[in-house]
């Protein structure tokens, strides 16, 4: 039994192995234009989904910044005693943050949410806090 492979005929097994036994042919100017069109948008999806894993990042952070508003206030702005975090230096919040997780600065509370946070995190939450006006 043979098998049509192009405008050879083979066996299954010499399938198999070997190069292929397609034969070589020129595009023409419209396959050109199409695979350089192709080209480009597969580049630009590329760029996309790179720039994209950029605003995942950025939306981690609002998420897990978006923790501290239920005691800091809507936007990190407080409504009562709770200190705000809107506006706060980013080395200000990292420092106070980084206090509450080793436990040089006393708080039951900040204590058990400090230590939920990696120090990516808070740095990121630091610099988002202190983009908020």
């Amino acid at each position: 039994m043979t098998f049509l492979d192009g405008p050879f005929q083979t066996r299954p097994e010499s399938r198999l192995a070997g190069p292929s036994r397609l034969p070589s042919r020129s595009y023409t100017s419209l396959e050109e234009s199409m695979h350089k069109k192709t080209t480009l948008v597969l580049g630009g999806f590329i760029g996309l989904a790179l720039s994209g894993s950029v605003g995942a990042a950025d939306m981690h952070t609002e998420v897990i910044a978006s923790t501290c508003m239920s005691c800091h206030g809507p936007g990190g702005k407080s409504q009562g005693k709770i200190p705000s975090l809107t506006g706060l230096h980013k080395d200000h919040f990292v420092r106070l943050m980084t206090e509450f997780k080793t436990g040089t600065r006393a708080s039951s509370i900040m204590k058990r949410h400090a230590n939920g946070y990696t120090e990516a995190e808070i740095e990121a939450m630091g610099a988002y806090f202190a983009r908020l006006k």
